[in-house]
């Protein structure tokens, strides 16, 4: 195992899913009510490395001015994780506020795909438009049928379809540069300007947090993964999940499986898959990564009733 460094953000930076998560809060009034409840716009962006937004790490491919200027007056979330390294589970995650071991989304949905998210999931959407909310979904994708028509604001598709050249292998897997996103809340007068949190954070935390600050109503009848984390986003709070759990999305044995848990500054991996061009394996033995630096006491005991209480 080796320590996430810096020194690594560019080999890692490019993922399948990455989220850039950008929740943008201001005040409004909604019609008949007297609580002020915030606009909400959440901004996710395949494909968008950790160290591809310049505030996170200076380098020329980091060319993101606007949202740098946007990170200088919000908060910047430096340890704010995807909840699988590819798009269909990480997106029901953001949706559902669980994993997909609990909503029934563990794999990418493709052309051919049959199924989806469960009926009986109950999204952010469904609890916000029990507070009165309106929620709408923008983005430049259309049907698959019209992919090649519709990708992007330039024209028509005429390029080369990218194979083996479309990003680093840790996309898929449970390393760092598969689930490690950069992330920026900015709400004027409420988030502090100008700071960065190094809280251990989920794209499955943003679920509860928006029924916080929305004074809306969390469903009592089923089991979330994210937490509230209002109070970091205020900058009253400096803690944010001892455990996280991290999927597999792909790179080696059964969807949904739980292939990698941090726990505070350490990362124990269970299964770490196959090397996602060569299909060599890589050692199936239980081991700890740190995360944050050099200078750390042993990693203790990774815990083993996982499926017991505070743990799940």
């Amino acid at each position: 195992m080796i320590p996430f460094s810096t020194a690594l953000v560019t080999s890692l930076v490019t993922l399948f899913l990455c989220v850039h998560f950008n929740l943008w809060l201001s005040y409004a009034i909604l019609e008949h009510r007297t609580y002020k409840k915030p606009n909400i716009i959440i901004i996710l962006a395949d494909d968008m490395g950790w160290g591809d937004l310049g505030a996170n790490i200076a380098s020329e491919t980091a060319t993101t001015p606007n949202l740098e200027k946007m990170a200088s007056k919000g908060l910047r979330l430096v340890d704010f994780h995807s909840a699988a390294s590819t798009c269909s589970p990480s997106r029901a995650s953001l949706l559902t506020g669980r994993l997909g071991i609990r909503n029934g989304v563990t794999h990418n949905f493709a052309i051919t795909s049959l199924g989806g998210l469960p009926l009986n999931e109950t999204t952010l959407a469904d609890v916000l438009k029990e507070s009165g909310y309106i929620t709408g979904l923008i983005g430049d994708n259309g049907p698959w049928a019209e992919k090649c028509d519709l990708a992007g604001s330039t024209g028509p598709f005429i390029g080369a379809w990218q194979t083996a050249q479309g990003g680093s292998a840790a996309k898929r897997t449970t390393w760092e540069g598969g689930h490690r996103v950069p992330t920026i809340v900015y709400w004027p007068e409420v988030v502090p300007e100008n700071k960065t949190s190094s809280a251990l954070l989920s794209i499955l935390d943003i679920f509860p947090t928006i029924v916080t600050l929305t004074n809306s109503t969390l469903p009592a009848n089923r089991k979330f993964d994210g937490i509230d984390i209002s109070a970091i986003l205020r900058g009253r709070a400096h803690k944010g999940h001892q455990i996280l759990y991290h999927p597999n999305s792909g790179a080696g044995g059964q969807f949904g499986n739980i292939e990698a848990i941090r726990l505070g500054p350490y990362k124990a991996f269970y299964t770490t898959g196959f090397h996602y061009y060569y299909g060599i394996p890589y050692s199936n033995d239980m081991g700890c990564l740190d995360t944050a630096g050099y200078n750390l006491p042993p990693c203790p005991p990774c815990p083993q009733s996982l499926r017991e209480p505070p743990y799940w």
